[in-house]
């Protein structure tokens, strides 16, 4: 049987939320956003989940099958 989760297992991303994944000339372009989670609020210091903004932080990770792996990875702010 094949593993369920094979992409986010063979990259290593099983706590990121997989978007979209496109292939683009010799590259493969992951689009992934982190999991919501609750966090403590810097100014007061209470528990919340809400989430400010978030930004792309683009990764290239090393090549796989003969083509350029990137990950665009959206992180909380």
């Amino acid at each position: 049987m094949l593993y369920k989760y094979f992409t986010e297992k063979l990259l290593g991303l099983q706590d990121v939320d997989i978007e979209k994944i496109e292939e683009i000339d010799n590259s493969i372009h992951i689009n992934c956003r982190l999991k919501r989670k609750p966090h403590k609020c810097p100014c007061c210091g209470n528990l919340t989940d809400k989430v400010h903004d978030y930004r792309e932080q683009p990764i290239k990770d090393i090549p796989a099958f003969g083509k350029h792996i990137f990950i665009h990875l959206n992180k909380r702010r």
